[in-house]
């Protein structure tokens, strides 16, 4: 298991905390965190920005106080403080045919319980993952084809195939066009292991 807590683990492996990290496994478009991370920076780089009378936005200066102050929102306040987290490779797994982490069951996506009773590698025990993972999955297909602008819901205008592609990649690490990232890898590799 990971040594250390979970601010230690993000600022060692993410770019957007960081700028200095050997390497970047966290992308922007994923991790809740990371997101609200963002959202932060910017907010308080435009407060900056407002309260300096329209200082530049590129100072040094100023880009460095907006992320000492998301950097401490992140350490100190997400979900009772990423410096009080626990970095478990348990917890930073992804689990099961759906691939799941636990960090994303327990959030509002799949309403997964976090309690003892509910531990992360039991995500991997296909009725549970069906159960919590599939609901927002078929959230996902929804979306899809309620913008297919379509009043019956049986007819897929982009295709049985693209409407999948789309709808696995809002599911898991989407991507800004909707037709790339994990979703889309997992699609096209698993066309290589089609049944005869």
């Amino acid at each position: 298991m990971c040594q250390g807590n979970l601010w230690e683990l993000l600022s060692k492996t993410s770019k957007i905390i960081n700028p200095e990290a050997q390497y970047d496994i966290y992308e922007k478009s994923s991790y809740a965190e990371l997101k609200e991370y963002e959202k932060i920076r910017q907010k308080e780089l435009q407060d900056l920005i407002a309260f300096t009378d329209g200082a530049d936005e590129n100072s040094d200066f100023i880009l460095a106080l907006a992320r000492a102050s998301a950097d401490f929102w992140l350490r100190h306040t997400y979900q009772d403080g990423r410096i009080n987290s626990i970095a478990q490779t348990r917890t930073a797994t992804s689990y099961g045919f759906l691939q799941p982490r636990y960090t994303t069951a327990v959030e509002k996506k799949y309403g997964y319980p976090k309690d003892a009773s509910h531990r992360p590698e039991d995500l991997q025990i296909p009725e549970i993952v069906f159960k919590y993972a599939v609901p927002y999955l078929t959230i996902q297909l929804k979306e899809v084809l309620d913008t297919q602008n379509d009043n019956d819901i049986s007819n897929w205008n982009l295709g049985w195939e693209k409407t999948w592609k789309i709808a696995l990649s809002k599911y898991n690490n989407p991507s800004l066009d909707g037709i790339s990232g994990y979703g889309i890898d997992v699609i096209n590799k698993s066309s290589s292991y089609k049944p005869h």
